[in-house]
Protein backbone atom coordinates (compact mmCIF):
# COMPACT_ATOMS: atom_id res chain seq x y z
CA UNK A 1 0.00 0.00 0.00
CA UNK A 2 1.11 3.58 -0.61
CA UNK A 3 1.26 6.27 2.07
CA UNK A 4 -2.19 7.69 1.36
CA UNK A 5 -3.75 4.24 1.65
CA UNK A 6 -2.00 3.66 4.98
CA UNK A 7 -3.21 6.98 6.36
CA UNK A 8 -6.71 6.34 5.02
CA UNK A 9 -6.95 3.02 6.86
CA UNK A 10 -5.52 4.49 10.04
CA UNK A 11 -7.99 7.39 10.09
CA UNK A 12 -10.98 5.14 9.36
CA UNK A 13 -10.02 2.75 12.15
CA UNK A 14 -9.25 5.65 14.50
CA UNK A 15 -12.71 7.22 14.05
CA UNK A 16 -14.42 3.86 14.56
CA UNK A 17 -12.33 3.23 17.68
CA UNK A 18 -13.23 6.63 19.14
CA UNK A 19 -16.90 5.79 18.69
CA UNK A 20 -16.34 2.58 20.62
CA UNK A 21 -14.09 3.98 23.37
CA UNK A 22 -15.35 7.57 23.80
CA UNK A 23 -19.07 7.35 23.15
CA UNK A 24 -19.75 10.51 25.20
CA UNK A 25 -17.95 12.67 22.61
CA UNK A 26 -20.73 11.92 20.13
CA UNK A 27 -23.65 12.35 22.53
CA UNK A 28 -25.16 15.84 22.26
CA UNK A 29 -26.66 15.47 25.75
CA UNK A 30 -23.21 15.20 27.38
CA UNK A 31 -21.56 18.50 28.29
CA UNK A 32 -18.16 18.09 26.62
CA UNK A 33 -15.77 21.04 26.49
CA UNK A 34 -13.93 22.40 23.48
CA UNK A 35 -10.72 20.81 24.72
CA UNK A 36 -12.39 17.44 25.21
CA UNK A 37 -12.87 17.41 21.46
CA UNK A 38 -9.44 18.85 20.66
CA UNK A 39 -7.42 16.54 22.92
CA UNK A 40 -9.43 13.32 22.69
CA UNK A 41 -10.70 13.41 19.12
CA UNK A 42 -9.18 15.85 16.66
CA UNK A 43 -5.53 16.39 17.63
CA UNK A 44 -4.50 12.70 17.22
CA UNK A 45 -6.30 12.64 13.88
CA UNK A 46 -4.66 15.82 12.58
CA UNK A 47 -1.22 14.81 13.87
CA UNK A 48 -1.46 11.52 11.99
CA UNK A 49 -2.69 13.32 8.89
CA UNK A 50 0.43 15.50 8.76
CA UNK A 51 2.94 12.97 10.05
CA UNK A 52 5.85 13.10 7.59
CA UNK A 53 4.04 15.50 5.26
CA UNK A 54 6.97 17.32 3.63
CA UNK A 55 8.15 19.39 6.61
CA UNK A 56 4.62 20.44 7.51
CA UNK A 57 3.42 20.23 11.10
CA UNK A 58 0.46 21.25 13.18
CA UNK A 59 1.15 23.91 15.81
CA UNK A 60 -1.40 23.92 18.62
CA UNK A 61 -2.64 26.23 21.31
CA UNK A 62 -3.69 29.80 20.52
CA UNK A 63 -0.47 30.83 18.77
CA UNK A 64 -0.13 33.92 16.62
CA UNK A 65 1.29 34.41 13.15
CA UNK A 66 4.90 35.53 12.96
CA UNK A 67 6.15 37.86 11.66
CA UNK A 68 3.40 40.37 12.31
CA UNK A 69 1.02 41.08 9.46
CA UNK A 70 0.86 44.64 8.21
CA UNK A 71 -2.95 44.44 8.13
CA UNK A 72 -3.09 44.14 11.92
CA UNK A 73 -4.16 40.49 12.10
CA UNK A 74 -1.05 39.36 13.97
CA UNK A 75 -2.91 39.40 17.28
CA UNK A 76 -5.38 36.74 16.17
CA UNK A 77 -4.76 33.65 18.27
CA UNK A 78 -5.31 30.53 16.18
CA UNK A 79 -6.21 27.15 17.74
CA UNK A 80 -4.17 25.15 15.22
CA UNK A 81 -1.89 26.33 12.44
CA UNK A 82 -0.44 24.14 9.71
CA UNK A 83 3.04 25.49 9.19
CA UNK A 84 6.12 24.88 7.08
CA UNK A 85 9.47 25.15 8.88
CA UNK A 86 12.39 26.68 7.01
CA UNK A 87 15.85 27.53 8.30
CA UNK A 88 16.93 30.97 7.12
CA UNK A 89 20.17 32.57 8.29
CA UNK A 90 20.60 30.02 11.06
CA UNK A 91 17.12 30.48 12.54
CA UNK A 92 13.82 28.71 12.06
CA UNK A 93 11.09 30.61 10.26
CA UNK A 94 7.48 29.42 10.26
CA UNK A 95 5.27 29.90 7.21
CA UNK A 96 1.55 29.31 7.60
CA UNK A 97 -0.19 27.22 4.95
CA UNK A 98 -3.55 26.66 6.71
CA UNK A 99 -5.32 27.01 10.03
CA UNK A 100 -8.28 25.81 12.07
CA UNK A 101 -10.57 26.87 14.89
CA UNK A 102 -12.32 24.63 17.41
CA UNK A 103 -15.35 24.95 19.63
CA UNK A 104 -17.58 22.63 21.59
CA UNK A 105 -20.63 21.06 19.98
CA UNK A 106 -23.38 23.61 19.27
CA UNK A 107 -21.32 26.61 20.48
CA UNK A 108 -24.00 29.23 19.84
CA UNK A 109 -24.29 31.64 16.95
CA UNK A 110 -21.90 34.28 18.33
CA UNK A 111 -18.99 31.86 18.85
CA UNK A 112 -19.71 30.06 15.58
CA UNK A 113 -19.66 33.27 13.55
CA UNK A 114 -16.62 34.64 15.41
CA UNK A 115 -14.61 31.49 14.63
CA UNK A 116 -15.75 31.56 11.01
CA UNK A 117 -14.57 35.16 10.65
CA UNK A 118 -11.28 34.36 12.38
CA UNK A 119 -10.32 31.51 10.04
CA UNK A 120 -11.38 33.53 7.00
CA UNK A 121 -9.16 36.43 8.09
CA UNK A 122 -6.31 33.98 8.70
CA UNK A 123 -6.78 32.53 5.22
CA UNK A 124 -6.57 36.00 3.74
CA UNK A 125 -3.42 36.69 5.76
CA UNK A 126 -1.79 33.51 4.41
CA UNK A 127 -2.48 34.59 0.83
CA UNK A 128 -0.97 38.01 1.62
CA UNK A 129 2.05 36.36 3.26
CA UNK A 130 2.72 34.41 0.08
CA UNK A 131 2.30 37.53 -2.03
CA UNK A 132 4.95 39.34 0.04
CA UNK A 133 7.38 36.57 -0.94
CA UNK A 134 6.53 36.84 -4.63
CA UNK A 135 4.46 33.64 -4.65
CA UNK A 136 1.01 33.83 -6.19
CA UNK A 137 -1.56 31.57 -4.60
CA UNK A 138 -5.29 32.12 -4.83
CA UNK A 139 -6.94 29.48 -2.63
CA UNK A 140 -6.25 28.49 0.98
CA UNK A 141 -8.06 25.53 2.59
CA UNK A 142 -9.05 26.02 6.23
CA UNK A 143 -11.00 24.14 8.91
CA UNK A 144 -13.69 25.02 11.41
CA UNK A 145 -14.64 22.31 13.89
CA UNK A 146 -17.57 22.36 16.32
CA UNK A 147 -17.44 19.33 18.58
CA UNK A 148 -17.67 16.36 16.22
CA UNK A 149 -18.80 18.53 13.29
CA UNK A 150 -16.22 19.34 10.60
CA UNK A 151 -16.55 22.28 8.21
CA UNK A 152 -14.08 22.38 5.33
CA UNK A 153 -13.72 25.94 4.05
CA UNK A 154 -11.58 27.94 1.66
CA UNK A 155 -10.55 31.55 1.18
CA UNK A 156 -10.00 32.64 -2.41
CA UNK A 157 -8.44 35.75 -3.94
CA UNK A 158 -10.79 36.37 -6.86
CA UNK A 159 -9.65 39.87 -7.84
CA UNK A 160 -7.16 42.46 -6.63
CA UNK A 161 -8.05 43.08 -2.98
CA UNK A 162 -11.20 40.95 -3.17
CA UNK A 163 -11.30 37.80 -1.03
CA UNK A 164 -14.19 35.34 -0.93
CA UNK A 165 -14.84 32.65 1.68
CA UNK A 166 -16.75 29.49 0.81
CA UNK A 167 -17.75 26.24 2.46
CA UNK A 168 -16.52 23.24 0.50
CA UNK A 169 -17.95 20.43 2.59
CA UNK A 170 -19.24 19.54 6.02
CA UNK A 171 -19.27 16.24 7.87
CA UNK A 172 -20.64 14.93 11.14
CA UNK A 173 -18.70 12.22 12.95
CA UNK A 174 -21.79 11.32 14.98
CA UNK A 175 -23.14 8.83 12.45
CA UNK A 176 -20.20 8.54 10.04
CA UNK A 177 -18.95 5.30 11.56
CA UNK A 178 -22.28 3.61 10.80
CA UNK A 179 -22.06 4.44 7.09
CA UNK A 180 -18.79 3.51 5.41
CA UNK A 181 -19.58 5.61 2.36
CA UNK A 182 -19.86 8.76 4.48
CA UNK A 183 -16.82 7.81 6.57
CA UNK A 184 -14.78 7.11 3.45
CA UNK A 185 -15.77 10.45 1.91
CA UNK A 186 -14.83 12.26 5.12
CA UNK A 187 -11.36 10.70 5.24
CA UNK A 188 -10.79 11.28 1.52
CA UNK A 189 -11.57 14.96 2.02
CA UNK A 190 -9.12 15.15 4.93
CA UNK A 191 -6.44 13.61 2.72
CA UNK A 192 -7.28 16.12 -0.01
CA UNK A 193 -6.90 18.91 2.56
CA UNK A 194 -3.48 17.57 3.58
CA UNK A 195 -2.34 17.24 -0.04
CA UNK A 196 -3.40 20.81 -0.80
CA UNK A 197 -1.40 22.00 2.21
CA UNK A 198 1.61 20.06 0.92
CA UNK A 199 1.26 21.66 -2.51
CA UNK A 200 1.11 25.10 -0.92
CA UNK A 201 4.16 24.31 1.19
CA UNK A 202 6.07 23.23 -1.92
CA UNK A 203 5.64 26.75 -3.34
CA UNK A 204 7.66 28.13 -0.42
CA UNK A 205 10.60 25.78 -0.66
CA UNK A 206 12.56 27.94 -3.10
CA UNK A 207 12.12 31.21 -1.20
Amino acid sequence: MNEDENVFLYLVSYIIKRHQKSVYLFDSVKNCSEWDYVVKLWSPLIEELFDGANNLRAKWGDTVVEPANEDGTANLKIDVRVILDKVLQMRNVEYDVSSGEFSKYNPGNLKYQADRCKVMIEGRSIINQFSCHGVNIYNIPILQICGSELYMLEVSLVALGLYVGNKRNSFSLVNAWKNFEILSELVKNLLKFRNECMEIGDLLKDI
